[in-house]
């Protein structure tokens, strides 16, 4: 435990300093070149402190995710969680830029590539899964969700790779219609 301890001691304390390092030269080179607003002295003073909070974290992260369980007991995505919650929300209505007059918002940089279309093709596809019998669906999730080829499938479940080509053939063309 006490390993940990340190290592991600080290790792946090390393993106640390270079989180706010590299932060300083890309704000230098943007406002050098009037890409951006010059900010206050507190601004860039809370945005430096943030970015050393969050680089601490996320670099001594690879600690935890390296590890499948502490020396405690705790599952690592329970820390991961844990670390994860103290990062304050944003709002979706907080400007990240603003020239002047047109002020774009978190809202304005979110998007959502499902539409109605596929929404619907989702439920019809799950609703078509469910028709399907045990087998087919372990065929099914043994080659596409697990990436196992018909000879490693046909292994497992006991049937000829001909069998298995033929019931993965008829599980999509039902899926299909």
């Amino acid at each position: 435990m006490k390993r940990i301890i340190l290592e991600f001691l080290r790792r946090g304390l390393i993106a640390c300093g270079l989180g706010p390092i590299v932060l300083a030269i890309l704000y230098l080179i943007l406002q050098h070149q009037a890409a951006i607003e010059t900010l206050t002295v507190n601004q860039v003073c809370i945005g430096i402190f943030s970015l050393s909070a969050l680089a601490f974290i996320a670099g001594g992260m690879n600690v935890i995710y390296q590890s499948e369980r502490l020396p405690l007991g705790i599952p690592c995505e329970d820390v991961v969680i844990a670390l994860e919650s103290i990062v304050s929300p944003v709002s979706i209505y907080d400007p990240i830029y603003s020239d002047g007059g047109d002020t774009i918002f978190v809202l304005d940089q979110l998007g959502d590539n499902n539409d109605d279309n596929n929404w619907l093709d989702e439920i019809s596809l799950k609703e078509s899964i469910k028709n399907l019998s045990e087998r087919e669906k372990t065929i099914l999730s043994l080659r596409f969700m697990q990436g196992k080829t018909q000879m490693e499938v046909s292994e497992e479940i006991g049937i000829s790779q001909a069998q298995v080509s033929r019931l993965e053939k008829g599980a999509i063309d039902k899926i299909k219609n």
